[in-house]
Formats: structure tokens, C-alpha cells, sequence
């Protein structure tokens, strides 16, 4: 390869085993050609993409030998006559050949390299490579199929809405195909994502003895006049009154009006001599912060008071999580 190439630092060889490598860690490569070298002969694409074959699959890029003033090539080709366009650069024409090669004529490179663009960016050259990463992240094959359609455009004009269609369209069956594996992907991520949320919830109700259960009566009191009755609370709810973050709101007959309520001093009494959250226990201690309050001396918790009750909270349940 190295003498077909005509270039002593480039080996075919090596690039297997860094390819390999990127491709280990999910990096797609971008490989360059070029063609209309010295000792390039007709053949020359069909060659190069059975090596290219060999790696993993990637975007390939193909182009031809261009010279450009004040270089090395452009004097050598200069002075043996082989310029067929010296001011190419002024008359900018892509994939058209500015000299003559040795081995070859300047149309034969041009058709290696339109070669070398169809055999890689065909629909069946795409579906290829985006099946040959079969053992991969779904994202990483997307990404393969979105740039090989993408570099397409470099050599093959797609630029309108129209072209873009018939492009999708040519690669259809590809397209399908990522995209039920992507729905499948979601599918199990979103079976998963609920057994989890079902495992904590067991964790949860089994932490705190099923106090915190849907549908689960308590006696409350009015925090404003004392009055007792039975309500049915929601979990949120019932974990706000027993762990004494705050009240929950009711009407109050007595008081004619919504009012904040609490856990009953009955109920606070069942269950003093049961494990209690360090908040609840809290709550039901006998300090100044007892229910009820004397009517017009209610307030609400200051920020000082929130921020200790939200580390109580926050301690236990690392407690509980580490054990």
C-alpha cells in the first residue's frame, strides 16, 4: 500500500489498530483519500475501499491530487507540461483534475473518485455500515447513519427539501430500523424506570411502618380553636402533619373559615412510644411549639426554623439509607 500510495508515511497497517481503538471508545473515524497520485492506476478505488472495508466503519472522504501555486507539485508538474489548468483556482470547478497523472488520465481519476463516492454512500453501502455496529449504542448508530447521509451532500448535490426526501426515502429501510430500535430502547427504559419507582415505594412505606399509606384516616385538630375530627388524608398529607413539616388546610366549622390543621393530641399520644421520624418526634414533644395555640397568637415557622426542621429531615434519610 505504502508503493501504491507513493507515500512512505502512511500505513494501512497501523491505521487498523488505532481505528480499532476509536471505535472501542465510540468515536467514529473521518478517512481521507486521495486519488490521482503518481503511481495511482485505474483499479485505484476498488482497492482502497477493500482495505477500507477491513476497518471499522466510519465517514470516508475521497478527493483528488490538487496543485496549488508556489508548492513543490505545482513547479515539478509545471515544468514537465502536465498542468492542464495552471489558474484552476481562478476557475473553481469541484472533483475536476488540474493535471495529468502518470498512470492514468485526468478523466479516469475523475471516475475513481465518483466510484469511490457511490460505493460508499449508496443505500446498501450505508446500511452496511450502520449494521456492521449492531453491538452498539443505538446513539452511536444513529449518529453513523445521520453523518453518512450528511457527507453524502459533499459529493452528491442534496441541497433542497426535494433531495433530502428522496434521499430519506432511498434509505428507508435503514431509517426504520433505527427507529424501532430506538422506540424499543424507550419502551424498556420507561419498564424500568417504573420498577425502580415501585421499589422505592416499598422501601418508603417500609421505612415508615405504612403510615404513610393512600386513603389513611387520622384525627386532626384545628390549629387555630382545638377541634377534633376524622379526615382521610393523602400521603403527602399524613407525612406533612406526622413529621411535623407544616399543616394541612381544612374548613373549620367553628372557626368559619380554612384553617391550618394538625395531628390530634389523641393520636400524638398512640403513637409517642413507637419509632418516630426525629421531626414528628419533635412535634409531639411537650415544649412551647404544643397545639393548640391560643387563639391570635398563631404564626408561621420562620426561615430559621424551616432550615432545622429540612435538616432533620435530610439527616434521617441518610440514616436510613445507609442502613
Amino acid at each position: 500500500m505504502r508503493r501504491l500510495w507513493n507515500k512512505n508515511f502512511i500505513k494501512p497497517g497501523e491505521y487498523g489498530v488505532v481505528l480499532e481503538r476509536l471505535a472501542r471508545r465510540n468515536l467514529l473515524a473521518i478517512t481521507s483519500f486521495i486519488f490521482g497520485l503518481d503511481n495511482d492506476t485505474p483499479g485505484v478505488s476498488r482497492r482502497t475501499l477493500d482495505q477500507f472495508r477491513q476497518w471499522p466503519a466510519g465517514l470516508p472522504v475521497f478527493g483528488q491530487l490538487t496543485p496549488f501555486p508556489s508548492t513543490p507539485l505545482y513547479v515539478r508538474l509545471e515544468a514537465s507540461g502536465r498542468l492542464t489548468r495552471p489558474k484552476h483556482w481562478l476557475d473553481f470547478a469541484p472533483y475536476q483534475m488540474a493535471h495529468t497523472p502518470l498512470k492514468m488520465t485526468s478523466a479516469q481519476a475523475q471516475a475513481e473518485v465518483r466510484q469511490a463516492w457511490t460505493d460508499s454512500y449508496n443505500p446498501a453501502a450505508i446500511s452496511r455500515a450502520v449494521d456492521s455496529l449492531s453491538q452498539s449504542p443505538v446513539w452511536l448508530r444513529i449518529s453513523l447513519l445521520l453523518g453518512r447521509l450528511s457527507f453524502r451532500g459533499i459529493y452528491f448535490p442534496q441541497m433542497g427539501r426535494w433531495a433530502w426526501m428522496k434521499v430519506a426515502a432511498q434509505n428507508r429501510r435503514v431509517i426504520i430500523k433505527l427507529v424501532g430500535a430506538a422506540i424499543k430502547l424507550w419502551l424498556k427504559s420507561c419498564r424500568e424506570g417504573r420498577a425502580i419507582r415501585r421499589a422505592l415505594k416499598k422501601i418508603d412505606d417500609s421505612t415508615h411502618g405504612g403510615v404513610f399509606m393512600k386513603d389513611r384516616k387520622l384525627q386532626i385538630e384545628c390549629g387555630r380553636c382545638g377541634k377534633t375530627m376524622s379526615e382521610i388524608l393523602t400521603e403527602v398529607e399524613a407525612r406533612t402533619i406526622r413529621d411535623g413539616i407544616g399543616p394541612v388546610y381544612r374548613h373549620c366549622d367553628r372557626c368559619e373559615k380554612t384553617t391550618g390543621w394538625i395531628e390530634a393530641a389523641a393520636e400524638r399520644d398512640a403513637t409517642e412510644g413507637a419509632p418516630q421520624h426525629p421531626a414528628a418526634a419533635r412535634s409531639t414533644s411537650r415544649s412551647s411549639y404544643d397545639r393548640p395555640v391560643a387563639h391570635g397568637q398563631e404564626r408561621l415557622a420562620t426561615t430559621s426554623e424551616r432550615d432545622e426542621m429540612e435538616a432533620m429531615l435530610y439527616e434521617h434519610d441518610a440514616v436510613q439509607k445507609k442502613k
